[in-house]
């Protein structure tokens, strides 16, 4: 599983949604069922940004070395960039689901109840699926969410594909909530879908936007393996923030042979500045090999300072450098 741009590529399959909406009345009073989702630009926390950005994705290996940026002759430090992918998967896509399902519920709903409406059904031309949104009131200021789908011209019963909760605006946990996107039901669905064949398991994403700092959590198991990787944001009021990862993984790109458990505790101040500490153990390391590596950049982005415990690389400028002094392993 392509961790970050899996979630990414989440909202497309709620983007059919945003724009396939079947109006049928032209006015509604829905409003209720709207304030439990946050709008795109919400959702969005702050991150670390290199003045001429970072090229593609990045895998996490074990030997990793200082990435060079084509565009602009940079020496980008390799754990910011990759703290930067992990980062941008996670909360761009979480904005760009949500902001999917904003877009849905700002319709007109085709059906309303005092506890419940239904936008939908509609389908593309060339889908073999068609789908519906469902907004439920199950207490006072909270609501369950759900895309639904079955297969084109049919009765077969609806299926939830996506499911979230959000909470009204009067509520303590407003602006706070989770949703779980199922791959493989939506797979069973519409096996033709774009990347249904890389796509497998599910993605809970939880997040708290009440207050600082702001957390967005995603945990992402897959189907046709053990592995499972946990990813939490966080965003400081002052720009700052921090990445961590916990994971069960192959770390060796084939991804053929046995998992390590990763750990990174990624960590930066408001200029950008930051520090990324890394722990790999078990799967194909010499039983008791525990692998610690650390590095700093500063705030253009460029490593000063490498450390790590078996030789990967050799040591590499001050430990004065870094923005945070004592490594998180």
């Amino acid at each position: 599983m392509r961790y970050a741009m899996v979630i990414l590529g989440m909202a497309g399959l709620l983007g059919t949604g945003a724009t396939g909406c079947i109006v049928q009345e032209s006015s509604s009073n829905a409003d209720k069922f709207r304030e439990g989702i946050p709008s795109q630009d919400e959702v969005k926390l702050e991150e670390p940004v290199a003045a001429s950005g970072t090229q593609g994705p990045q895998s996490f290996e074990l030997g990793m070395g200082v990435q060079d940026d084509s565009t602009g002759g940079l020496a980008y430090a390799t754990y910011y960039r990759f703290t930067r992918e992990m980062f941008d998967g996670v909360n761009l896509g979480t904005a760009a689901i949500l902001g999917s399902v904003w877009i849905i519920v700002n319709y007109p709903p085709t059906t309303l109840e005092d506890e419940e409406a239904i936008w939908g059904p509609w389908t593309e031309a060339l889908s073999p699926a068609e789908y519906r949104f469902r907004a439920t009131e199950v207490a006072q200021d909270e609501y369950d969410y759900a895309l639904e789908a079955r297969a084109k011209n049919t009765d077969d019963e609806w299926r939830a594909v996506w499911l979230g909760q959000g909470f009204g605006n009067d509520h303590p946990d407003h602006h706070a909530g989770w949703f779980e996107l199922d791959f493989d039901a939506a797979n069973e669905v519409d096996p033709t879908r774009l990347n249904a064949e890389e796509e497998s398991g599910k993605v809970r994403v939880t997040y708290d936007l009440r207050a600082y700092p702001t957390t967005i959590r995603a945990y992402m198991t897959e189907q046709t393996s053990d592995a499972w990787f946990d990813i939490t944001l966080t965003t400081n009021q002052d720009g700052g923030g921090r990445v961590d990862i916990d994971a069960l993984d192959d770390i060796e790109d084939e991804k053929n042979t046995q998992k390590e458990d990763i750990a990174m505790r990624s960590r930066w101040l408001a200029t950008g500045a930051g520090r990324a500490d890394v722990t790999i153990a078990n799967g194909d390391l010499p039983e008791g090999t525990i692998v610690n590596a650390s590095e700093c950049w500063s705030s253009s982005f460029e490593r000063v300072f490498w450390t790590d415990n078996i030789g990967i690389e050799s040591e590499e400028g001050s430990v004065a450098a870094c923005a945070f002094e004592d490594a998180e392993y």
